[in-house]
């Protein structure tokens, strides 16, 4: 990526594809943007951009401390662990890593606690408010928002009744 690329991706602001990252110093909370990208058709984590678009800047030091906490982090707090690829650029503010997560092979991925991130955009996107319910069957999941999953959970249980109520007098006993 040159620096013209990296630019107009900044001025375009964050989606669901492309994280800002002033600096990040906790491998939790890096764990859960990586899970959430690469369950969610991968993206990028620019560190060293503020939330606006930015670029603050990275100092050798903290590229180095940055590259270790994210090696150790892909590897021992997401899983199944995986394998982003970092690159580094250099501005006039000091240097941008661009963390490149690839959609996941082996979804869903999770964080060492067992958690997954929905982010934030696609949260809003679908209409996920506060409470969420997970329903599943063997590999495969929904996700609703609670009072959603309610309504319907209702109206099913009310269509249900009726369907019962039709074929017993369609066919008494």
């Amino acid at each position: 990526m040159l620096l013209e690329e990296l630019q107009r991706i900044l001025a375009c602001g964050e989606d669901s594809q492309h994280q800002f990252k002033r600096e990040i110093t906790h491998p939790d909370s890096l764990a859960a943007e990586l899970v959430a990208l690469s369950n969610s058709g991968g993206g990028r984590i620019f560190i060293g951009v503020a939330d606006d678009g930015r670029i603050s800047g990275l100092s050798p030091q903290q590229v180095r401390t940055l590259n270790q906490l994210l090696s150790n982090t892909a590897s021992n707090n997401v899983r199944p662990p995986i394998h982003p690829s970092t690159q580094n650029i250099a501005t006039e503010q000091g240097v941008v890593i661009v963390v490149t997560v690839a959609a996941g092979l082996n979804q869903p991925y999770m964080d060492a606690q067992g958690r997954v991130l929905i982010p934030a955009k696609l949260r809003a996107k679908i209409g996920l408010t506060r409470d969420i319910v997970f329903v599943g069957l063997n590999h495969y999941i929904e996700v609703w928002d609670a009072e959603v999953y309610a309504k319907m959970e209702a109206q099913t249980e009310e269509d249900f009744s009726s369907l019962v109520d039709y074929v017993y007098e369609k066919y008494p006993s």
